[in-house]
């Protein structure tokens, strides 16, 4: 989400509300610190709730609110022992999608080394309040309807939630009967699809009044390269939490125990420990790989190679493949599906957002990895996938369009990221399934990919109000009994316009099976709202056990079984973490990296140039960690990899203390000219640098001139020069007042400005 879109017009959502209803949250998490926040906002009515292990000063002006409800749990089992009997998270569901929708800024964060870089939240100036609902010792929807009760109550501007109940009446589903309220209250809700795909009629959360969010697969990858002793070299997929190399092991491989299924068979293999395990495809049938790894992890190898033959649910549940997959997104296999059994006559999911090994905070009480079955390993964050995973990306932007358009209703804010989500993948060809297919697409992906820059400014919507809501609820012949549990209130609702067409962003025709049609037609009626140009002209988990292996596929699996089966002594090596040199295109305009024009002075073209950032090897202190391995091991390194503008710009440093060594009369604007009119704007592919984040030419707005090019920079030619005066000049077109400009020019006296000009001498 470049800074040319929703982040700056939203003020990466500043003081909006997001409640989330979930496992609770850690709150120490550097996510939710709440470094650059204002006070708290005024409408604010909730509170902080103490109880085990969570005082109320653990909440701050990130984590506003946080409170827990458990009487449903207390009444079915008045006996229980809830051992956290507060909003301090135990599982680290709670603590991740709260960080996924609104986490602050938080450097350094990485998976054991794996998508180091600054984390943030889809909204990181959000505020979150946390509701606890789902306990260790067990999930009632009597309590989820009291969290969403008490969170709109609270004032909370957006919901997500990541739990849900399938195949049960819509005045049965605690989720529809607490959203419905929040919906009347002008709360949109945020829900996850299940993750019980890829059979069709398999979703969760397919209410009407909720914003159903179904999951794609990403374009990053994360390897480790598999090198045989005949010298081949194989890259596959890995996540071992371990910087290691495991070097010379021999190859085992035999037809009954490369199953990997059965402890007993591994057992008869001898040295393992020294030995690397290669692991047939032809069980996965009725095994997954999951109970594969772990057989292999209680059996104490030195590593494993798993074979696998189905692409696509490898990379959606375990590992993904290469940066910049192709095609993605792709629709994830365990996504459920629609339509929704709940009620058929709404198309369901509505959109499609990621979930495929999302960083997220991560709490320090939950493992975030385990090696050697017994080994746990403790990281402040951690890659989950799941569509609860893509549901707190919804909500993040749900909430900043809230905060660029106040007035939007729920329906509004859903009808603006759906009309404006991408159907296409980044082949630019329609978006298929984990299969392959694209039949009943819209059945799994909803409208497509969302796409917020899009979202901010989608020219029309599709509105309905609370009263449209109340009609469908009409329409659907409940008895007054089902209606009031819905609708929450002892008061008759005015039932005399029933409707079951919802002014809805999509259509969903339904047809009896074995219809004898010889014609037939079925009319909808929509109404668009006009909503103009934005005037502002200012960003359910699964889990595995990680081992020390690397994932290939089948046909390179073959390879490697021809090569341990025909050799006398096979051996091979598995390396981790590998540095890649000469990647091509480079360089990319980092995602991260902020985009002009500049808000403080428009007339200035802003950024100036672009200078290396992205995981840059430099100095380290000894006393401050660069890894950790487990709960209690502390690594020093003397150096460490970081990413962030504040790599680049000592970079630019350097280069221009070099430039005023050699020409120590050159002014600032001189170097700067230097630097920028030799600046190279293409990549080594002598094509035009491209943005990481949507692969398309970088304007000037996000890279300047270019990449800078020091050897370039010290013979410029022709430079554009501007004197001090130049700048008094700028200052004095500004129309600043006398103390205005004074703080700037650090001067208690007058200031020549016979000569204002805005038309500075600039490159």
């Amino acid at each position: 989400m470049g800074l040319l879109g929703l982040w700056p017009v939203s003020g990466l959502g500043q003081d909006v509300i997001i409640g989330v209803l979930d496992s609770g949250i850690w709150p120490e998490s550097a996510s939710f610190r709440d470094d650059g926040l204002s006070e708290i906002p005024k409408k604010w009515k909730g509170i902080c709730k103490p109880g085990t292990q969570f005082n109320s000063s653990l909440c701050n002006r990130k984590l506003i609110g946080a409170n827990y409800f458990n009487k449903g749990l207390l009444a079915d089992d008045p006996s229980v022992d809830i051992s956290m009997n507060s909003a301090r998270d135990t599982r680290g569901h709670g603590t991740h999608v709260a960080s996924i929708a609104a986490g602050n800024f938080a450097k350094g964060a990485s998976y054991f080394g794996y998508a180091p870089g600054t984390a943030r939240g889809m909204a990181p100036r959000a505020r979150i309040a946390v509701y606890k609902f789902s306990f260790e010792e067990g999930t009632f929807g009597s309590d989820l309807i009291a969290a969403m009760d008490q969170a709109v109550a609270d004032g909370v501007d957006i919901l997500t939630i990541s739990y849900g109940w399938d195949e049960i009446p819509l005045y049965q589903d605690s989720v529809a009967i607490a959203s419905f309220g929040a919906m009347m209250k002008g709360i949109l809700v945020s829900a996850s699809a299940g993750n019980y795909g890829p059979e069709m009629g398999t979703l969760t959360n397919g209410v009407p009044w909720i914003f159903t969010v179904a999951s794609g697969r990403t374009d990053r990858s994360f390897s480790g390269t598999l090198t045989l002793g005949n010298g081949l070299n194989i890259t596959g997929f890995s996540l071992y939490p371990v910087r290691t190399t495991i070097k010379d092991f021999a190859l085992a491989h035999n037809e009954s125990s490369s199953l990997c299924e059965s402890e007993d068979e591994l057992a008869q293999v001898p040295n393992a420990a020294r030995s690397i395990m290669i692991c047939s495809s032809s069980a996965q049938d009725i095994l997954p790989i999951s109970d594969q790894m772990d057989a292999i992890s209680k059996s104490k190898f030195g590593g494993a190679i798993y074979e696998y033959d189905d692409e696509d649910v490898l990379t959606n549940n375990y590992f993904p493949k290469h940066i910049d997959v192709k095609p993605a997104p792709i629709v994830s296999a365990f996504s459920s599906r629609g339509p929704s059994l709940s009620y058929l006559r709404v198309a369901k999911p509505d959109i499609m957002a990621p979930r495929e090994l999302i960083l997220a905070a991560w709490p320090s009480n939950v493992s975030a990895a385990i090696i050697d079955v017994n080994t746990f390993l403790e990281s402040h964050y951690s890659l989950e996938s799941g569509t609860s995973m893509a549901a707190p990306h919804i909500a993040g932007i749900a909430a900043m369009l809230k905060g660029v358009h106040p007035d939007w209703s729920p329906s509004a804010i859903q009808s603006a990221m759906m009309t404006t989500a991408n159907p296409l993948d980044n082949t630019e060809k329609p978006i298929k399934t984990a299969y392959g297919d694209s039949d009943d697409i819209s059945l799994a992906m909803g409208s497509g990919l969302v796409d917020p820059n899009r979202a901010v400014d989608p020219g029309l919507i599709y509105d309905a109000t609370p009263q449209d809501y109340v009609n469908l609820l009409c329409s659907m012949n409940l008895t007054e009994a089902q209606f009031k549990t819905i609708a929450g209130s002892s008061a008759k609702h005015h039932c005399s316009n029933p409707s079951d067409d919802i002014n809805y962003p999509s259509y969903i025709a339904l047809f009896r099976p074995n219809g004898n049609y010889t014609w037939l037609e079925q009319k909808f009626r929509r109404t668009v709202t006009n909503v103009g140009a934005v005037d502002d002209p200012d960003v359910l988990s699964s889990n595995f056990f990680p081992n020390p292996g690397v994932v290939i596929s089948t046909k390179e699996g073959k390879q490697v079984i021809e090569y341990a089966t025909k050799s006398v002594r096979p051996k091979a090596s598995i390396s981790f973490q590998e540095t890649h040199i000469d990647v091509k295109p480079a360089p990319m305009v980092s995602e991260f990296s902020s985009r002009g024009p500049s808000r403080s002075y428009l007339r200035v073209a802003k950024p100036d140039i672009v200078a290396p950032g992205v995981l840059i090897l430099a100095a380290w202190p000894s006393n401050v960690s660069a890894a950790v391995i487990g709960v209690n091991t502390f690594l020093d390194s003397d150096y460490r990899l970081e990413s962030g503008t504040s790599m680049a710009a000592p970079h630019i440093a350097g280069i221009a203390a070099m430039l005023k060594g050699a020409h120590p009369d050159w002014s600032p604007s001189s170097i700067r000219s230097a630097m920028m009119t030799t600046a190279n704007p293409l990549d080594n592919t002598e094509n035009p640098i491209k943005a990481a984040d949507d692969k398309k030419d970088a304007t000037s707005l996000s890279m300047g001139a270019g990449l800078v090019d020091p050897n370039r920079a010290v013979d410029p030619g022709l430079i554009y020069d501007a004197t001090p005066q130049d700048y008094v000049n700028l200052l004095c077109s500004m129309n600043f007042t006398e103390e205005q400009f004074k703080t700037i020019s650090r001067s208690s006296a007058k200031h020549n400005c016979s000569n204002p000009s805005d038309d500075m001498n600039y490159p």
